[in-house]
């Protein structure tokens, strides 16, 4: 019994010494390994979530492809890129004048001559300058206007006959439009010939400027 009490009180007086710093050895350790490991453990990264997409209703979706169904598409602004002359000898009878006067030979009246008359057998084929559409035409052939891309406009009279053409007809460049006459009242002292006037925007101009 009396060792007993002898080891119980070595024990005290051990921890009363030296067992405070034992304990605080013991605290830094487990600190310093919990810090260790903490510092290797991998860090998950950020999940963003995406939010989900917000479907449109049937009806609005429907909606929005009769309007791009009907929604039509702009024409094209350009000119074309090829003028064809309109008869494969392009013989000037009488010129385009943007300001001088001519006297008529039938008429005997003056006025400003906004085309230009080009001689040529008659029965010649007169070609479309352009591709393009019938804007009108004549029912007893003697006159056809095409409109084309850019604003242009070209109108071939004095003929004798046009093919079978209809307001809105596709014409392609070079085509057969019709064929050279003496149809105008007031030009049948030139003889056969086709009379060619040139429009941009409504406004007319020299049609042989656009074959230089």
């Amino acid at each position: 019994m009396t060792c007993m009490k002898h080891l119980y009180t070595s024990l005290i007086r051990f921890a009363q010494g030296k067992g405070f710093a034992l304990l605080t050895v013991l605290c830094v350790g487990v600190i310093t390994t919990t810090a260790l490991w903490t510092r290797h453990e991998p860090v998950a990264p950020a999940v963003h979530a995406t939010p989900p997409a917000v479907e449109r209703p049937a009806s609005v979706q429907m909606q929005q492809s009769l309007l791009a169904a009907v929604t039509p598409s702009p024409l094209p602004t350009q000119q074309p890129s090829i003028w064809q002359p309109p008869l494969e000898e392009m013989d000037v009878s009488r010129a385009f004048t943007g300001t001088e006067m001519l006297r008529s030979g039938m008429t005997g009246l003056w006025a400003v001559h906004h085309a230009v008359d080009l001689s040529a057998d008659a029965g010649t084929p007169v070609l479309a300058m352009a591709t393009g559409k019938v804007e009108a035409c004549d029912e007893s052939g003697r006159w056809i206007t095409l409109a084309h891309t850019g604003g242009y406009t070209t109108h071939y009279s004095s003929l004798s006959m046009l093919g079978s053409y209809r307001t809105g007809d596709p014409v392609r460049a070079g085509q057969v439009i019709g064929f050279v006459g003496n149809t105008m009242s007031d030009e049948t002292d030139l003889g056969p010939h086709l009379h060619l006037q040139v429009l941009q925007n409504d406004v007319a101009i020299d049609p042989m400027l656009l074959f230089e």
